[in-house]
């Protein structure tokens, strides 16, 4: 049987992580059909008229409308195989995390690791507030000089926490990567075992089917097996360079 295509891209919602990047409607590439023309095609309403009449002036006109080349000659396409018929199962993602120990563990240290650098960050923030305030208690009495001299100080203590900061959040966000990326790893090979042990050939996301029957959900079959698998998952110590502790472990397993 060939291997069922499978990703987390369902449960990232519940995966930590900084921000995530969705792409506007507005700047989809997606062809949109041109309104129909001609004898009997509905006049622009006044709506469209009041868009026209409000465009900023300057603005890029709508590019006009062009034939398209004559379509090329299609080559005739021999018949192929018919496809096996579609032996269905449904997998519930998010069911299947909670359910997972590795999952929870690494949400949960994540989760401290976060507030720990949360908490590190305000209590800095304080400090340049305080420092802020005394240089500012400080003009009308401390020569040009020395005034110039701690302001400079200030900004560079900003700078390099800033930058530490960062860098903390940034082995935060491989530390989990990689922790998920280990579990992400056994479950694609449990969902193939569980669902080449049901026949079945194609196997859905739970939030893609609005009714199916419960024979057809294999979540909690797969749940089952990746606890047994994967009890816990290995994740870099806290402030690690990811690429060193993987390579570091790479090579004590092969001796």
């Amino acid at each position: 049987m060939r291997n069922i295509r499978f990703d987390l891209a369902a449960a990232a919602a519940l995966m930590i992580a900084c921000s995530a990047v969705v792409p506007a409607l507005a700047q989809s590439q997606w062809f949109v059909p041109k309104a129909p023309s001609g004898p009997g095609a509905p006049a622009p309403g006044p709506r469209a008229s009041k868009a026209a009449a409000a465009r900023a002036p300057g603005a890029a006109a709508p590019a006009p409308q062009v034939g398209l080349p004559a379509l090329p000659a299609l080559p005739q396409i021999e018949r192929g195989a018919t496809p096996p018929a579609a032996v269905i199962g449904v997998l519930d993602v998010s069911g299947v995390l909670r359910s997972s120990s590795a999952y929870q563990a690494v949400q949960k240290e994540m989760a401290a690791r976060k507030a720990a650098l949360d908490a590190d960050a305000q209590k800095e923030q304080s400090v340049w507030r305080e420092m802020n305030q005394a240089l500012t208690d400080q003009q009308k009495t401390l020569p040009a000089d020395q005034l110039a001299a701690k302001q400079k100080a200030l900004q560079d203590r900003v700078s390099d926490a800033t930058k530490q900061f960062q860098t903390r959040d940034q082995h935060n966000q491989d530390a989990a990567n990689y922790a998920f990326a280990q579990i992400q790893q056994v479950l694609t090979s449990i969902l193939n075992q569980v669902a080449e042990s049901h026949g079945m050939n194609l196997v859905l996301y739970q939030n893609q089917v609005v009714l199916s029957v419960r024979e057809f959900d294999i979540s909690a079959q797969v749940a089952q097996e990746l606890n047994q698998v994967l009890p816990s998952v290995l994740i870099p110590p806290d402030g690690a360079d990811v690429a060193a502790f993987a390579r570091a472990h790479e090579a004590k397993a092969k001796k």
